[in-house]
């Protein structure tokens, strides 16, 4: 990639991020709003504040390297803080990017089960529980990496940076294939909401419901055309062309095909929970029977 492609791909990308941290900020504050109104869909708000976090490091990163503040860091004589901070930031981020994988995978097991068992969802609380994991363990691995790689740097124990490094790295490897995992769960929601649209199920036609499930397919869409797609041409280039397609990939598009991604899925968000319940039904009681009308609104 030349000087000028890689400095517009790079205005690009922080064009993308910018817009997709102000959509899941409103989106953020919307659903925080309604939370009294509707029911509380754990999971999409896990996954709401990954796109917030990973957004916000990915542009921190980038304004580093914009501004040349830690440009290039792995080779300069930067201070020894500045390149912690650095580490930091770039693993953060890496670990940000997982957790949207994490928390749109929890989505999806979530309106499965919602669909599959409805009564044991309710007594449950699923959508609670799974937030309440995913939660846990996006904090164990953040509170890792800023251990490792900030704070037990800052005392003299640098050896520690190699272990985030290794860390981050198999985690990269296994999150790839969770993507897949993902993107079959969202397919076999698909299904089930097929089966149960045929049905008329009146467990898929509350409105909060039907925004979440909306919001699934559009994650499935977005998740598989620029996340799963790179990363099935990068599985196909290393076993037959010898990563020439993929040294073009890791070069800068695939974050910004990622990007991408949560620009969609963070708007498409907004755009569901902005709108306003439009319908209302009145049913009429019959003639001599409790007198007169009563006016229902569909929720």
């Amino acid at each position: 990639m030349s000087m000028v492609t890689s400095q517009i791909n790079t205005f690009l990308f922080q064009v993308i991020l910018l817009a997709a941290f102000c959509f899941a900020c409103i989106t953020f504050v919307l659903y925080m709003r309604e939370r009294k109104s509707s029911e509380l869909v754990g999971t999409l708000l896990l996954h709401n504040i990954a796109c917030i976090q990973y957004c916000l490091l990915k542009t921190v990163y980038n304004f580093f390297a914009i501004s040349s503040i830690m440009a290039p860091s792995w080779i300069s004589n930067e201070s020894f803080t500045m390149n912690i901070v650095t580490n930091t930031v770039v693993s953060g981020a890496i670990c940000s990017q997982q957790s949207i994988y994490l928390a749109g995978m929890l989505i999806a097991i979530d309106r499965v089960i919602l669909l599959a068992f409805p009564l044991f969802y309710k007594f449950h609380a699923v959508s609670k529980r799974l937030a309440q994991a995913g939660t846990v363990f996006c904090l164990v691995l953040f509170s890792t990496v800023l251990t490792f790689d900030c704070i037990l740097p800052l005392f003299g124990h640098t050896t520690f940076i190699f272990i985030v490094v290794d860390l981050v790295y198999y985690l990269e490897k296994i999150f790839n294939w969770l993507l897949c995992v993902e993107v079959v769960l969202h397919v076999i929601f698909c299904v089930f909401y097929w089966r149960f649209s045929k049905k008329q199920s009146n467990l898929i036609k509350a409105r909060r419901t039907r925004q979440v499930n909306h919001i699934v397919f559009c994650q499935l869409l977005s998740l598989t055309v620029f996340c799963a797609t790179p990363q099935l041409v990068t599985l196909v280039d290393q076993t037959f062309f010898h990563s020439n397609v993929n040294d073009i990939l890791r070069s800068g598009y695939v974050f910004t095909l990622f990007a991408i991604h949560v620009l969609i899925t963070s708007a498409f968000t907004f755009l569901k929970l902005f709108k306003q319940p439009s319908a209302v039904n009145v049913a009429s009681n019959p003639v001599g029977m409790m007198g007169g009308s009563r006016i229902v609104v569909s929720n």
